[in-house]
């Protein structure tokens, strides 16, 4: 128990050594690609101008999806021939 005890012990100590001088000095490339998009996710540069910009990008699908709905539902609710009747009476 003591020999498997001991090498566990020296594997766990050799993959956290190698885990620290790794990963403080040479990020895998998975991560610095990850990390270069945080800068378009949070928008610290242009200052507020683009973080509004971001605000109503943000919000454009939420606004198209609204209008799309009621749209829809007022179709449904009327018929199709309201907008012709509507004309044809004035």
């Amino acid at each position: 128990m003591g020999c498997r005890q001991g090498l566990l012990t020296r594997r766990i100590r050799h993959l956290c050594r190698s885990w620290q001088d790794d990963s403080a000095l040479h990020p895998p490339e998975g991560d610095r690609i990850f990390n270069s998009f945080n800068p378009f996710h949070f928008a610290p540069f242009g200052g507020l101008p683009t973080r509004i910009l971001y605000l109503f990008v943000g919000l454009a699908p939420l606004t198209l999806f609204t209008t799309s709905f009621v749209m829809c539902w007022c179709h449904r609710k009327w018929g199709k021939g309201v907008a012709e009747k509507q004309y044809e009476s004035k």
